[in-house]
């Protein structure tokens, strides 16, 4: 309870300060640039990424054997940010390394569709930072910011008890005298 009410309280400066002293933890990935090859079927998109495996060039490969509407780009899916309202392919280009070519998998479709398979390549990623007035920042900050208050606050305490109290050692076998 005390950390929610010490969050409520912390302010957008201290936020500020905590996020330019602590810019590391909010880096994260801005960008990749991708491509992909799209197949009908598992055999052919477990025969296309055993040529992937051996060297072929992706490109060339999506240019003769995707049935995707980019497949004459070479599968390219350009620059794709992560802006939220990303596709699960999209979402997956985000956790795969640069230069990784990932295994064949079957995109998920609708009940009616008829499943594809797909194979996605990351050509390249841009680190960034999450934006200082973003939510994360804010949430994220502002808990390490209370944690800090609070930890303060239990120091304080701590050290006012310890001035207040009164303590009597007594000698081993020494009776208290009552008054």
């Amino acid at each position: 309870a005390l950390l929610t009410e010490l969050a409520a309280s912390v302010t957008s400066a201290e936020i500020k300060t905590y996020y330019q002293a602590h810019k590391a933890e909010f880096a994260r990935i801005a960008r990749v640039k991708a491509r992909h090859i799209r197949l009908l079927d598992e055999a052919t998109a477990q025969k296309v990424s055993a040529q992937l495996a051996k060297g072929e060039d992706f490109a060339r490969l999506a240019q003769q054997v995707s049935i995707a509407e980019d497949a004459k780009q070479g599968g390219d899916l350009g620059w794709i940010r992560q802006d939220g309202v990303g596709s699960w392919l999209t979402d997956l280009a985000f956790t795969q390394l640069s230069g990784q070519v990932s295994p064949p998998f079957r995109s998920p479709v609708g009940p009616n569709e008829a499943a594809v398979w797909e194979i996605l390549k990351v050509e390249q990623r841009e680190e960034g930072f999450h934006a200082p007035d973003s939510e994360s920042v804010r949430h994220t900050a502002s808990r390490a910011v209370d944690a800090q208050k609070a930890l303060a606050q239990f120091g304080a305490l701590k050290q006012q008890l310890r001035q207040r109290a009164k303590l009597h050692v007594l000698a081993p076998g020494l009776a208290v005298a009552s008054k």
